[in-house]
């Protein structure tokens, strides 16, 4: 039996949409499994308790850790969200956390909480400002706070100009996983 030029266009047609289709389920299940959403009871808790957006806080921990618990820097930050092991001590006093040592930074709740008691921080001292809050998150508050005073690096109180690298290129995989957590997941 011969396939006239017509069925040959229509089954590429079908065959095209079946793919097509196929693609569209396939990639929500590629996507979640490059950006996992582990801790979400965690996330949800302490972003709440400290009020701040649990997206940010699931695409700071993938961008720092890749949710792996156990993850180290090569400057010594420890745990998935990456907490120094001074500004972990820093942030115990804060919350009253009696028992702190640098191996309860390994402790998912734990991290999370800290990491997001710390983001709620930034946040207030850079008003809510997404950009200086993530380059102060990766960069240190210090100096972000000096490159708002400096003309070369802000323009009316905005980072224009983020001077190095890492931190510029950490804010935009924070930011560009914010956007994949903010379609694919939903914290309720």
């Amino acid at each position: 039996m011969k396939i006239s030029f017509f069925g040959k266009i229509l089954i590429l047609v079908v065959v095209i949409l079946i793919l097509i289709i196929a693609f569209y389920f396939i990639r929500d299940i590629i996507i979640k499994k490059i950006y996992p959403l582990k801790y979400q009871s965690e996330i949800k808790i302490y972003s709440d308790e400290f009020d701040v957006d649990p997206y940010l806080v699931s695409s700071i921990i993938w961008v720092e850790s890749k949710y792996d618990i156990e993850a180290v820097s090569n400057t010594g930050a420890i745990g998935l969200m990456q907490i120094m092991p001074d500004t972990g001590e820093w942030i115990a006093s804060k919350i009253d956390v009696d028992d702190y040592s640098e191996p309860v930074l390994k402790d998912p709740s734990l991290n999370i909480r800290f990491g997001c008691w710390y983001l709620n921080y930034l946040n207030n001292r850079f008003g809510e400002d997404i950009v200086h809050v993530l380059a102060a998150y990766n960069g240190g508050p210090n100096r972000v706070a000096d490159w708002l005073e400096n003309e070369e690096y802000s323009k009316a109180n905005k980072l224009v100009n983020i001077p190095i690298k890492e931190t510029d290129d950490y804010v935009r995989r924070v930011k560009a996983a914010y956007e994949i957590y903010t379609k694919y997941y939903t914290f309720e």
